[in-house]
């Protein structure tokens, strides 16, 4: 099922869908696994904000009862307040789905954005743990070596300044 751009909410739950993972028809459909109820109430904050459209509007599009997107908008806002990277990843949605309803010819670069996004932040979360590791491993040198504190400093700072080939340390 693909939205025609006449139908707007719709073209967000594709955006949401996509992000996700999933398929419109999974969005739109009657499955309940948590990821499944998670991109819809993502779908359903972000049509709210971007459209304008009254929860009834946003319900009748996402084929739910108007409470349950009320209750799934509660819990998607209790939710960010407990998962800082999901407003990052809300306020992401948004700028790609207000992108894709003013050219939806844009949808395969808006795509290919998200997935770099994604790559990214996932390779910021590899480097904040290898960091974590490498101040390990320089603190156990530091004890069976006996390095100074300057000397510790030294190899920390040389270790994470390094640009290609240069050596900024």
């Amino acid at each position: 099922m693909r939205p025609t751009p006449g139908q707007p909410i719709l073209q967000v739950a594709a955006v949401v869908a996509d992000h996700c993972g999933l398929r419109l028809a999974d969005v739109l459909g009657d499955g309940r696994d948590r990821h499944l109820v998670e991109a819809r109430w993502m779908a359903a904050e972000i049509a709210c904000r971007l459209t304008g459209a009254s929860t009834y509007a946003v319900a009748r599009a996402l084929r739910r009862d108007p409470r349950t997107v009320c209750h799934g908008r509660r819990q998607l806002r209790s939710l960010m307040a407990s998962r800082i990277d999901l407003a990052g990843i809300i306020d992401q949605l948004e700028r790609r789905c207000a992108r894709a309803l003013a050219c939806p010819a844009l949808e395969p670069c808006l795509r290919a954005e998200s997935i770099l996004a994604r790559d990214q932040l996932v390779l910021n979360e590899l480097a904040r743990r290898l960091r974590q590791d490498w101040t390990v491993t320089i603190q156990l040198l530091d004890g069976f070596l006996g390095l100074s504190p300057r000397e510790t400093a030294l190899l920390t700072n040389h270790a994470w300044t390094q640009k290609g080939d240069r050596h900024v340390a």
